[in-house]
């Protein structure tokens, strides 16, 4: 049971600043994890020597924290809009810096954050990313002030596959609060999206133990704030995405103080009730029951992030199984079989193109992915997949086509799909044939940026250092880039032209 609170009122959510101490042996085992372990799929980060003025018309600045600033840039051959932040480096160690980009780079999930391109000066450190305009999700509970509970489980569903996906992989965020997850554009709550946003703090436990006090008041865990340096676990994500769900369901804090110290006093002792009455007396005893999971102060009752995934109360309010369902057998296999049949370098375009659509235009891919993923991991199995066909009565020889496609579209042989594999064999050609998106692909793929694809181009592509699986996973020898080219090169002067380029993807025979 959960101990009675002397107030009655409770004060509403407040933005509180990050308060952080790292421990040298922590630091260094961070900074050093390069690429060992973590999630796969295809990995395209371009990195530029210089400021990003060089691909980037940048615009006013939209945020501003204790690390840098952070700019709305519009990129100057797509037309696509990014943000970038500029980090000093006299702020943070460079290998921390490094190793936060290592990750990020590496995650492909619908609801976490996309890293598109790095730029080094001499004293700042500039990172482009995904543009995700809608604003904070705190900021939305303050003007909705109390979620309904479908809008919250639709919400925290979102928010919760992202983490899930993050300890699957042996990683801990370690801040998780509503600050940190950000709407991919305005829009009503009721079809808003996600965005788990700052990896400052995120920390591969894998790697090494986790001791580092991080510490945002309200979102804490009580483990972090023991004076021992024993160390903690990934569930410190877990409570603090138990105090969040509180936040959307009350629109207050689960805190009964405004003062830091007293409220690190009650977090240790997991002193929080569920008042004032008048609020949670229409809140349902399957969420209040969730956040006791969730914020259950011993460490070895508390749930896992997968276990609160797959709660009735989650699943009940935020599943809306559409008619989309039915047409999969149609229009999704008719994309895997061409996806299949595709040129490597085609297959490679797509993926890239996949990295940086709009999310506007993929939201019913972003459904059936996270349908099929029963384990929660962000990645499909073959398991998975036929489970779910079979849910939805599919046929049997649909069943067995589509199993014999996913071995193909299983780029990096890892025995899953992970979102980017199957979003680039699955888009529509009006999706990908967008010419903002053929042009940021383009771009990204030219490596040297003279302006055509080469085979050098390729070859530097799929051999990068940062590269070394994707060479393998797309297993592209000289005979076939040269085969490659011949069947796309219309004028013959043994490189990719943007147009030759968009014809290649035009072409279903490609």
């Amino acid at each position: 049971s959960v101990p009675p609170t002397v107030q009655t009122e409770k004060p509403a959510p407040v933005r509180e600043p990050k308060r952080c101490k790292t421990l040298p042996a922590e630091r260094l085992s961070n900074a050093n994890a390069d690429h060992a372990k973590g999630p796969a799929g295809l990995v395209i980060c371009k990195h530029y020597k210089g400021g990003p003025e060089q691909l980037y018309d940048m615009d006013v600045q939209i945020g501003e924290g204790t690390f840098g600033s952070v700019r709305k840039a519009t990129h100057k051959e797509s037309r696509q809009v990014h943000v970038v932040k500029s980090i000093p480096k006299k702020l943070v160690p460079e290998a921390e810096l490094w190793a936060e980009i290592d990750m990020l780079k590496h995650l492909d999930h619908p609801h976490i954050m996309r890293l598109y391109y790095t730029f080094e000066e001499r004293k700042y450190l500039h990172i482009a990313s995904e543009m995700c305009s809608g604003g904070e999700l705190f900021d939305a509970i303050l003007s909705a002030q109390v979620l309904t509970e479908s809008i919250a489980a639709r919400l925290f569903k979102q928010c919760l596959s992202a983490v899930s996906y993050l300890h699957f992989n042996s990683i801990c965020h370690r801040d998780l609060k509503p600050e940190n997850f950000l709407l991919s554009r305005k829009s009503d709550l009721t079809s808003a999206k996600v965005k788990l946003i700052d990896f400052g703090t995120a920390k591969r436990y894998d790697l090494g133990p986790m001791v580092t006090k991080v510490c945002t008041v309200s979102y804490v865990a009580p483990e972090v704030l023991k004076r021992s340096c024993d160390p903690y676990t990934e569930k410190i994500d877990v409570w603090s995405c138990g105090v969040m769900l509180y936040v959307m369901l009350s629109g207050n804090s689960p805190w009964n103080s405004t003062e830091d110290m007293q409220i690190l006093k009650l977090v240790k002792k997991g002193k929080y009730a569920f008042e004032p009455t008048s609020v949670w007396e229409k809140v349902s005893d399957s969420a209040q029951r969730l956040i006791r999971r969730m914020m259950c102060v011993k460490v070895q009752d508390r749930c896992t992030a997968m276990v609160a995934l797959q709660d009735s109360w989650v699943q009940d309010n935020s599943t809306a199984r559409k008619s989309f369902a039915a047409k999969i057998d149609e229009e999704v296999l008719s994309q895997m079989r061409s996806f299949v049949g595709s040129n490597k370098l085609k297959k490679l375009a797509l993926q890239v193109i996949a990295r940086s659509i709009s999310d506007d235009s993929i939201d019913k891919l972003r459904q059936i992915f996270m349908n099929f993923d029963k384990d929660m991991s962000g990645t499909l199995s073959a398991d998975e997949i036929e489970e779910a066909l079979q849910a939805l009565n599919a046929p049997e020889s649909v069943v067995l086509e589509m199993q014999r496609t996913l071995c193909q579209m299983d780029l990096d042989s890892s025995g899953d799909i992970h979102w980017t594999e199957f979003l680039a064999s699955t888009m529509k050609a009006q999706q990908y044939m967008q010419e903002e998106a053929l042009r940021a692909a383009f771009h990204m793929m030219d490596a040297d940026g003279d302006g055509v694809i080469s085979k050098s181009d390729i070859a530097s592509l799929l051999t990068d250092e940062d590269r070394k699986h994707e060479a393998g996973l797309l297993s592209v020898g000289s005979d076939q880039v040269d085969k490659i080219m011949e069947s796309v090169d219309e004028n013959g002067d043994g490189a990719l032209n943007f147009s030759e380029f968009t014809a290649m993807m035009r072409d279903r025979r490609a």
